[in-house]
């Protein structure tokens, strides 16, 4: 069985938050280098960067509401995202915010997003359920995704 490598993108302004999600990632590695999926993340503080790197094609992102755009200014992720789907629609993208509404949520995935998730306690538990149902689904239950 030949390793397969998961792409992801954590988009997040707060250095704090990035190292939870890094656990997170951390620990589903650990669970998925037995079934030869190896897990590799970047990090992201500004949409910039992010856009930049698109071009490596991650296999998911975990987009925060609220970004910093090139000016160093705070905005909602609804353009990234936009321009995440237009160029890479194969792109898993998971929103992470603590200010999320069901009506904002809605646009959202209407936008392209997988899922919309809070940033608490009791909504972050289901990150690694979520993350692990795109992986199993890409890599395990199906033999190719194309990137392109």
């Amino acid at each position: 069985m030949s390793n397969k490598e998961v792409e992801i993108f954590i988009v997040e302004d707060d250095f704090i938050f990035t190292n939870i999600l890094v656990e997170y990632l951390d620990i589903l590695s650990k669970k998925y280098t037995k079934k030869n999926i190896t897990i590799k993340y970047k990090t992201f503080y500004s949409t910039k960067e992010t856009l930049y790197e698109l071009k490596s094609k991650p296999d998911i992102v975990l987009l925060d509401y609220y970004i910093l755009n090139d000016s160093h200014e705070t905005e909602t992720c609804e353009s990234l995202l936009e321009t995440i789907k237009s160029e890479a629609p194969f792109v898993d993208v998971i929103i992470i915010s603590g200010k999320l509404t069901p009506i904002v949520s809605t646009k959202l995935i209407g936008l392209g997003a997988k899922t919309c998730i809070k940033k608490d306690t009791k909504n972050l538990l289901k990150l690694p359920g979520i993350l692990s149902s795109i992986i199993e689904n890409r890599f395990l239950f199906k033999n190719t995704v194309s990137k392109e």
